[in-house]
């Protein structure tokens, strides 16, 4: 998983992402997760 991560952060769209994502709050991440799963759930 470590080297896909790093894999995706050599593309520079996708770090973008990984900057932003670093950059949030923990409860922040943690409520885009809750919602996340209750999408995945309703599939």
């Amino acid at each position: 998983m470590a080297n896909l991560i790093l894999l995706l952060e050599d593309n520079p769209r996708m770090a973008q992402m990984f900057a932003t994502w670093g950059r949030m709050s923990d409860d922040k991440r943690q409520a885009y997760r809750e919602t996340a799963k209750a999408f995945l759930d309703q599939l």
